[in-house]
């Protein structure tokens, strides 16, 4: 799972889009891939996933290591999230959106 959709391994281990979210186009995750993307027969949308899940994924990254993977413009694009009505205050859920 990335900023601009999710991705799986084919069967001959080359990296695969397998879904957009519904704020990202082809074209942009193509313009924004190091690699010549392969792009799954049944490219599908996905739900925008929610704040806990997000806060899981950046969890995984503490140092934000993956940022400098990102080309510059791509920086400030980050994860929306489905719903903050789960979240105790605002700042949490401005905070998901704004990292």
């Amino acid at each position: 799972m990335t900023e601009l959709g999710l991705f799986d391994f084919d069967a001959s281990g080359h990296l695969r889009l397998r879904a957009l979210y519904p704020d990202t186009s082809l074209d942009e995750v193509a313009q924004n891939t190091g690699f010549r993307l392969v792009v799954a027969d049944d490219l599908s949308t996905i739900v925008l996933p929610d704040p806990e899940v997000v806060a899981m994924i950046r969890a995984l990254d503490p140092l934000g290591v993956h940022i400098k993977e990102l080309q510059p413009r791509d920086r400030t694009r980050r994860f929306a999230v489905a719903s903050c009505s789960k979240l105790g205050s605002s700042d949490e859920c401005r905070t998901l959106r704004c990292r």
